[in-house]
């Protein structure tokens, strides 16, 4: 027989044990020193394995009775777990696990040995004794496991416009289009209470890593964003009446009516930032278009109206553009960093609207500068833009995080740039939608 691997998500491998989000870096190792700070006696090890490729055969369970085990890759790949609810071949699945993750195998479990696909490297494996230390092994009926078929896998662009881009041709002539952006994504974050395995903590300034422990100061600081930092920056875009789009999480929204309801009487631009702050590139193909789907449904609901566009959080799978265009209703989405303008690619021979993001001019370069400083960097870039704009108009997308530009220490920084840009004649402050719509109606696809 054969068992085809999936990608590992915390919900299929909810059965089984838990998935743990690991550094993507070497502080690996010392999150896993981490991990062993627990009442529970724990043994700290660690193991080589060598790389292998699909398809392999699994012969051999193992199990630990009176123990769990959380295995994190230190200097690998992609690896494989293979899991099992019985002492049998017919129960078995497999996941492949992507880079910087790790994942807990429940107490009882039947498993088969580590293997990684992409390249021979080190695990550190940490034994939670509960008791006895010992392990149980079963031979099988051989199983296959093989890999998924390969979905057609997106082309890269690294032309573009080949240094000849159209001309945008902006309303009123701007040299500049300039779209603000706030990202409102707390409470549809990673969580334990979520199950999923862990409390996040990126994009916060908490600098610590709890594993698998709730971190309720992580919790507090997404928290601040929602009850505190959005309304400053809500403030502030009414009081200069300063048109913005709102990256929106579903859950997001369903979770805080009174933003929810900011949002729908001040009119703002919404834009699909997917159903949760979650990450699309791992999620398998039938996961994510559940996902879209039911951040949809959601907002319909909540905001009356499907999102227009869509932007996955840091960036799509390989699969995202296409099952956007396979659902339907979205007109452009942004899950791109490469160009100054919107540009057509091609999904399944129809065309598609891409209007692209920025993470240069985001306000998660505050975690590594000042709020002076950031705001020079953006002053400068939308003046860089602006003069070259009187030959190429360009537009510029900046990010913002109530969590953080929305804390006072920060806040500065977003008052100096809008101060800045509330004196220019020759920019275009203005909606991802609006862009969109614009680009469609001057630049339609050739």
């Amino acid at each position: 027989m054969h068992v085809n691997a999936q990608p590992l998500t915390a919900e299929a491998f909810a059965p089984f044990g838990q998935v743990v989000s690991a550094p993507q870096d070497h502080g690996r190792r010392s999150f896993a020193d981490g991990l062993s700070h627990d009442d529970r006696p724990v043994v700290l090890s660690t193991s080589h394995v060598s790389g292998s490729t699909l398809p392999l055969e699994v012969r051999r369970l193992e199990r630990h009775p009176h123990s769990s085990q959380t295995f994190v890759p230190l200097d690998v790949g992609r690896w494989l777990v293979t899991v099992s609810t019985s002492a049998t071949a017919t129960d078995l699945r497999a996941f492949v696990v992507a880079p910087g993750t790790a994942v807990t195998i429940g107490r009882g479990v039947w498993h088969a040995g580590l293997t990684a696909l992409d390249r021979s490297g080190q695990f550190a494996v940490l034994m939670w004794k509960d008791g006895s230390t010992d392990d149980e092994f079963v031979d099988i009926e051989p199983v296959q496991i093989t890999a998924e078929p390969m979905a057609v896998q997106p082309p890269r662009d690294l032309v573009g416009y080949g240094g000849r881009p159209p001309r945008a041709d902006w309303p009123g002539g701007a040299r500049l289009a300039i779209n603000l952006v706030v990202n409102v994504e707390e409470g549809s974050e990673p969580s334990i209470g979520d199950g999923d395995g862990y409390s996040e903590n990126r994009l916060t300034d908490s600098s610590m890593n709890l594993g698998t422990t709730r971190d309720l100061a992580a919790e507090g600081l997404f928290e601040y964003g929602s009850r505190v930092g959005f309304w400053r920056i809500h403030r502030a875009l009414q009081e200069r009446r300063v048109p913005a789009t709102m990256f929106a999480c579903a859950v997001a929204l369903e979770r805080n009516p009174e933003i929810t309801r900011a949002i729908v009487e001040a009119d703002y631009d919404v834009c699909s930032h997917g159903y949760r702050w979650v990450n699309h590139r791992t999620m398998s193909e039938g996961e994510e278009r559940h996902q879209i789907a039911a951040a949809v449904r959601s907002f319909r609901s909540t905001l009356g109206f499907q999102p227009p566009g869509w932007y996955c959080r840091y960036g799509p799978s390989t699969n995202t553009r296409r099952l956007l265009v396979e659902h339907g209703g979205f007109g452009y989405d942004s899950d791109a960093y490469n160009d100054d303008l919107p540009y057509w690619t091609d999904v399944g021979g129809s065309p598609h609207l891409v209007v692209p993001y920025s993470l240069t001019t985001n306000d998660a370069k505050l975690f590594d500068m000042g709020a002076r400083d950031w705001a020079d960097s953006l002053c400068d870039t939308v003046d860089v833009l602006r003069r070259e704009g009187a030959e190429r108009p360009a537009m510029l997308s900046i990010g913002l995080h109530p969590r953080i530009v929305g804390q006072p220490a920060r806040f500065v920084g977003l008052e100096r740039l809008l101060d800045h840009v509330a004196g220019l004649t020759d920019v275009w402050l203005t909606t991802r939608r609006a862009i969109a719509d614009h680009w469609t109606q001057t630049r339609p696809p050739s």
